[in-house]
């Protein structure tokens, strides 16, 4: 038997969200109850969202380590030249390089920990900021060979990447009452 899935789009659901100062997660008595008849093809039980958690979180976590250990290239490269003692401004640029890269890395935790990933446009959303996330990684290697143009691509990078995480939370405020606050402040 072909397992397939079972919606292309669905009204997006809050997996967890914060309630008079409390974690309330889906399931909970002031969540939304799950309901029990659903088929084995697209069970969302809490302990398959885990399990499915577990794997994405896994294979995010090591697209990170390949963006640190470019990192960990561009402070070599550029702190250990001949003739050139310039470990201050190669950890400064590492640091200024880090931060962004962490800050890509929290909002892609924070949606998938935020919100169910149970259609194929927050699958494929998801997909499009881990492709680009690693376009982000890959051009952070050449960035001691040619810096003003790799500069550029890294700063465009993170714009696009930003700008997709606030448009669709722009669009998931319009179906999730508690969320239309958050994403008009962060605005």
């Amino acid at each position: 038997m072909r397992a397939r899935h079972r919606y292309a789009i669905r009204r997006p659901r809050a997996l967890q969200f914060s309630y008079r100062s409390q974690v309330v997660h889906a399931g909970d008595e002031r969540g939304v109850p799950e309901p029990s008849n659903r088929s084995s093809i697209s069970s969302h039980l809490p302990e398959d969202i885990a399990k499915e958690r577990e794997r994405l979180d896994l294979f995010i976590d090591l697209i990170w380590v390949g963006i640190i250990g470019n990192l960990s290239e561009v402070f070599s490269s550029l702190g250990f030249r001949p003739g050139d003692p310039g470990l201050g401004i190669a950890t400064l640029v590492v640091i200024l390089v880090f931060l962004p890269s962490w800050r890509i890395w929290d909002a892609m935790r924070e949606f998938l920990n935020n919100y169910y990933m149970d259609d194929m446009v927050q699958r494929a959303f998801t997909l499009w900021a881990l492709l680009l996330s690693v376009f982000y990684g890959n051009q952070l290697a050449y960035l001691t060979e040619d810096i003003d143009e790799v500069k550029q691509w890294v700063i465009s990078t993170y714009l696009i990447i930003f700008g997709a995480f606030a448009l669709i939370e722009l669009v998931y405020s319009i179906f999730i009452k508690w969320l239309r606050k958050p994403v008009l402040f962060q605005t």
